[in-house]
C-alpha cells in the first residue's frame, strides 16, 4: 500500500485502468519515459501510478497515459480505490 505522502496530497498513488489489452509497442513507449520522480508499474490491463512529488505538476496524467499506451482508460486516485474496495467488502459481509 502507498504511504502517505503529504497534507495536500495524501495519496500519491493513482491506478489507470483500461478495458483494451495494452500492447507491447504501448508498453514499450510509456516504460520509455524516464522519470526522476515519478514511477509506474502495469499489471494486466492497469498501469499503477506513484507520484512521488506532486501528482499535479506530474507528465504521467491520464491523457499522457492514454496517448503513450494508445488506449482509452479511466484513472482513480489511490484514496478512492480503497472506499471502494471498502466499500465491496462491507457488501460481502
Amino acid at each position: 500500500m502507498l504511504q502517505q505522502h503529504n497534507a495536500r496530497y495524501p495519496t500519491p498513488g493513482r491506478a489507470v485502468s483500461s478495458t483494451h489489452t495494452l500492447s507491447a509497442k504501448g508498453i514499450e513507449r510509456l516504460l520509455a519515459y524516464d522519470s526522476e520522480t515519478d514511477a509506474c508499474r502495469i499489471v494486466g490491463c492497469e498501469v499503477f501510478v506513484l507520484y512521488r512529488r506532486r501528482m499535479p505538476d506530474s507528465r504521467l496524467q491520464n491523457s499522457f497515459l492514454e496517448q503513450k499506451l494508445g488506449v482509452r482508460a479511466t484513472a482513480r486516485n489511490w484514496r478512492t480505490i480503497n472506499t471502494l474496495a471498502d466499500m465491496a467488502q462491507a457488501l460481502e459481509a
